[in-house]
């Protein structure tokens, strides 16, 4: 579209000085919405305009830009640049800024224009764009063989991690890093990641860099001589996911990557992992719809920096016992001094999000008010250090160390006036004896303005005219203006400078020389301000690394408060934690749920599951019970247990876990081509791979999505696999509606039996929500369809058939698991469907495999009895 609308306006030889300019910007940004200032607007053309339009829904004009060709135009005042941005963005465009680069009243002809700024989802720098309880991540993802290099960096605190994990472990990692932007290096990776991910961010392709230019680029930007240095020696795929990021922003931010200013190493296996179904199913987050997440009944935080820092808490829970049992001494501390939780409420209450704005000193964007901010924050940071000082606490190894920035402070409170101006160079910055020459400068102005009002009074009192005044625009500068009814009483020194409808404009050589001071004044004041404040600036920057660690270490304080908070407020306990094989959860309560209904609603059950004795429990019941409620119960404790939290139970010991899956609830794949059924398959195979004797396993209704014998059947083996496989071996909990399965605790020793208690009274039924041992024989399926309002007539006959069916069922052993299924009519088993058997695998086939295999061998008999 660009080459043909350069091809038209050659032609016709007459394309304007501004289109020549704009078409230029735009071949230089030809991925990028452009917009362009033009006065007191932002404008975009052609396609971009079309796209501004829809996106904001304003208005889509056009305009002649030479030849009488006409162009599409939108756009956007300059002021509400900020508001409009969020939505652009969002939309997962790519924005580019042109900004005027000279002034306009100092220009003869065309106003130079250059990119200043780029803006993608995962670059975005400015806090007033960002969501401030969340982080905003760019996520560059690189292949070699087998390995996944996973680099993400937050360029809003500087946050930028790198580490290198199987294609097993990339949706976990995707998920818990949530990415606003992802790039990689072809179009072949970007789609694996789509087809794998199913995340809807932006994505980008990033030109990929030979390994060794890779190390290159990542040491000359670090200023290092071996990637030993900074920790990344041994990496393949991670370096150049890492030397993408830095290029990527680069290219982003004009050059400056003074953001990204060390890098560490991180490592899934250091903590107890996560996968994208495991986050959603037990509503760890805040999601879209619904604020009731384990997140939301923990957040009493009372930062930006503390609630981010707490998500990430939530969806990285701790494997180290030390690390785990330091958080749970610091909680119990905070809980018996509840004074010193109100007061350290109270203090950083007070702190802006120093993280992220300290940064904007890096980017080259913080303003006047951002550095007062700053001052206000750490100026609290002594009132922080004098609470612990009387309060001791063995609390660095969790916390960090709190330093003192007095010398910011002052030199802050020296330069920067208390309620400044956001545009620097007006001279309402800098406070007054920060710099003699700026104030001498700043008084002769001040002194001008005040003689010009003097001046006036004096012109009132030589004329006789009250009325008179004088004013100043852009076009004449300072003028008299007297109303036509007074222009007989004007003296012969006032030069006419402009004729209005109801008014004459004058000036005269003494307004002149005034306003002559003024403007040299204020062209002095602009350019020295500006200086003064860039070396200021410089001046803070040395200062930046103290005030992120000091951000980290209110963030980390602010979480581990927000956990006593939860933990206090709620009546929690302390759980038991070790490196023992089993969990175990007297009187316990699903945290969500309680607080939504309240905490004397919720009825309490014990949760025991050991690798020893009890390591797989099949719970029966009906719908609507609680099966689904307890299994889930069961893994938030644990994730509760290990960010080092108390929890809702009266009595608890939690053996670590390594591992977390959950299978649970109905989905289907329709744009991938697989069925509910189907991706149930897929995730429990999963699990099955991954899981080990540390892991903890949720499992709801497997084998629902297909016909009830196949489903039966599947489920069956797959409790055998888990309980007979000791590289698997993981604790589980099963609910399911097949009755059947009950059956399997006769012949495997670690499972168990759990259903929950009903009361039946005549045609009533009430669902105790009560876990006990045992086995349910009903599903109570139609009394639940009541519950829903399903019409009576329907439950009538309902309860009819079902009742048939019983009477039908009554004396044939339907509870027995068939262990004639290779048996044919015969009564034999034919050679071939011997030769099958043997032929498999059993040591490497796969939890799919066999199921496949299951379902051939099925076919098989049906055709034999068929025959």
């Amino acid at each position: 579209m660009l080459k043909i609308l350069l091809e038209k306006n050659k032609k016709n030889n007459k394309i304007s000085p501004g289109r020549k300019q704009y078409l230029l910007l735009k071949k230089n940004n030809p991925d990028s919405l452009l917009l362009v200032r033009m006065g007191d607007f932002y404008e975009a053309f052609g396609d971009d305009a079309k796209k501004l339009s829809e996106v904001l829904g304003i208005a889509l004009t056009s305009r002649d830009s030479g030849g009488g060709v006409k162009t599409d135009l939108s756009g956007i005042p300059y002021h509400s640049l900020d508001k409009h941005l969020p939505k652009l963005v969002n939309a997962g465009i790519k924005i580019a800024i042109a900004e005027q680069t000279s002034d306009p009243k100092k220009t003869k002809g065309l106003v130079s224009r250059e990119v200043t700024k780029i803006i993608t989802a995962g670059t975005v720098t400015d806090p007033e764009l960002l969501d401030k309880f969340s982080n905003n991540y760019l996520l560059s993802i690189s292949k070699f063989n087998e390995i996944y290099g996973i680099a993400y960096l937050d360029i809003s605190t500087s946050e930028f991690k790198v580490l290198e994990i199987g294609k097993d472990q990339l949706n976990s990692e995707i998920s818990k890093i949530s990415p606003r932007e992802i790039i990689t290096e072809d179009i072949e990776l970007q789609n694996e990641v789509i087809e794998f991910s199913k995340i809807d961010v932006r994505f980008s392709i990033i030109q990929r860099q030979d390994t060794e230019k890779a190390k290159y680029n990542i040491l000359k930007h670090f200023d290092k001589e071996f990637l030993s240095d900074i920790g990344l020696d041994g990496l393949t795929a991670g370096i150049n996911a890492v030397a993408n990021i830095i290029s990527y922003v680069a290219e982003n931010q004009m050059g400056n990557t003074s953001q990204i200013t060390s890098i560490e190493l991180h490592k899934a296996n250091n903590y107890l992992q996560l996968d994208t179904k495991a986050i959603n199913d037990l509503d760890l987050l805040d999601k879209t719809h619904s604020k009731n997440s384990l997140f939301s009944i923990l957040n009493y935080t009372s930062t930006s920096m503390g609630a981010r820092n707490l998500k990430s808490w939530i969806i990285r829970p701790l494997i180290d016992l030390e690390s785990i049992l330091n958080r749970q001494n610091i909680i119990e501390f905070l809980i018996d001094k509840k004074e010193v939780v109100y007061t350290l409420e109270i203090l950083l209450k007070k702190i802006p999000d120093i993280e992220r704005l300290s940064n904007k000193i890096r980017a080259k964007t913080v303003n006047p008010r951002d550095l007062i901010s700053i001052k206000n924050g750490i100026k609290i940071l002594p009132e922080i250090l004098e609470v612990f000082k009387y309060n001791v606490i063995d609390s660095n190894f969790i916390l960090g160390k709190i330093t003192r920035l007095d010398d910011l402070v002052t030199l802050i409170e020296n330069s920067i006036i208390d309620d400044p101006s956001v545009l620097v160079g007006e001279g309402k910055v800098i406070k007054e004896g920060y710099n003699k020459e700026f104030d001498d400068i700043r008084n002769i102005s001040n002194d001008a303005r005040i003689s010009i009002a003097k001046l006036e009074s004096r012109y009132k009192d030589r004329t006789g005219i009250k009325n008179l005044r004088i004013g100043y625009n852009r076009v004449f500068g300072y003028f008299i203006e007297v109303s036509n009814s007074n222009k007989k009483n004007v003296p012969e020194d006032f030069q006419v400078r402009q004729t209005l409808t109801n008014s004459e404009r004058y000036i005269t050589t003494e307004i002149k020389d005034f306003e002559s001071k003024i403007l040299n004044a204020r062209d002095l004041i602009s350019d020295i301000e500006k200086e003064l404040y860039l070396n200021l600036c410089d001046e803070i920057s040395f200062y930046i690394e103290k005030i992120i660690d000091n951000a980290k270490t209110i963030g980390n304080l602010d979480s581990i408060l927000s956990l006593a908070n939860a933990s206090f407020k709620n009546r929690w306990s302390k759980p038991l934690v070790n490196y023992g094989m089993k969990i175990s959860f007297l009187e316990s309560s699903h945290p969500i749920i309680e607080s939504t209904i309240g905490k004397n609603r919720f009825i309490k059950n014990d949760i025991t599951l050991s690798n020893e004795e009890e390591q797989i429990s099949i719970i029966t019941g009906p719908n609507m019970s609680g099966k689904s409620t307890y299994i889930r119960q069961a893994a938030l404790l644990v994730i509760l247990s290990q960010i080092g939290c108390f929890i809702p139970a009266k009595k608890s010991i939690v053996g670590i876990i390594d591992k977390i899956f959950t299978r649970a609830g109905l989905s289907d794949d329709i744009s991938g081509g697989n069925s509910t059924f189907m991706i149930e398959m897929l995730e429990t195979a999963s699990i099955l791979n991954q899981s080990t004797n540390r892991s903890l396993a949720i499992l709801d209704e497997i084998g629902r999505g297909t016909s009830t014998y196949d489903g039966l059947a599947i489920a069956t083996a797959i409790v055998e696999f888990i309980h007979n496989t000791p590289s698997v071996s993981c604790k589980t909990l099963f609910a399911t509606h097949y009755h059947e399965m009950t059956e399997i605790s006769s012949y495997l020793p670690r499972v168990n039996n759990l259903k929950v208690k009903v009361s039946e009274d005549m045609d009533d039924v009430i669902f105790l929500h009560k876990i006990v041992k045992g086995a349910a024989n009903k599903s109570y399926g139609v009394h639940v369809a009541k519950l829903a309002g399903i019409p009576e007539n329907v439950i009538i006959r309902a309860s009819k058939i079902l009742q048939s069916f019983e009477n039908e069922t009554k004396n044939e052993n339907e509870h027995q698991l068939p262990m004639d299924i290779f048996v044919t009519n015969k009564n034999q088993i034919s050679d071939e469907l011997i030769n099958q058997i043997k032929n498999i695998d059993i040591e490497n086939i796969t939890p799919v495999e066999a199921i496949n295999k299951l379902y051939d061998i099925k076919k098989y008999i049906n055709r034999q009895e068929e025959s």
